[in-house]
């Protein structure tokens, strides 16, 4: 399985820590986080180049490598974390996430992830 890591913090380095204790099962194969030294510290653990790093999901979404991509997981921060799982659930591949829950449940009212329901797949 070919995986995009969005987040390259704690959770998603251990995350993508299976992918180098299992490399005939799953390979790391894109990663995105704002913070360059993250982003660059986890690429290079996985051996990417430039071209399957990205600043942010918004440009993972719109390049080729997204197409290689055959499930996503999704470690961003909690302010952002349903913003970019519903993205990447209408975008297709299936979603790892590491949580749903909402900070609060005023917030909660607002997200819209609910409805993509059982057409996109998402792992919790």
């Amino acid at each position: 399985m070919r995986i995009a890591i969005l987040g390259a913090g704690n959770r998603g380095t251990t995350y993508a820590g299976y992918a180098i204790d299992h490399p005939d099962a799953v390979s790391v194969v894109a990663v995105v986080d704002p913070q360059p030294q993250w982003r660059l510290r986890l690429a290079s653990r996985h051996g990417l180049g430039p071209a399957n790093q990205f600043q942010s999901w918004e440009d993972l979404l719109a390049s080729k490598v997204f197409g290689q991509v055959d499930a996503v997981v999704n470690a961003t921060p909690d302010r952002v974390h349903a913003k970019t799982a519903a993205a990447v659930m209408e975008a297709g591949p299936r979603c790892f996430s590491k949580n749903l829950l909402p900070p609060s449940v005023k917030r909660f009212l607002t997200w819209q992830i609910l409805p993509l329901g059982p057409a996109h797949p998402l792992w919790l």
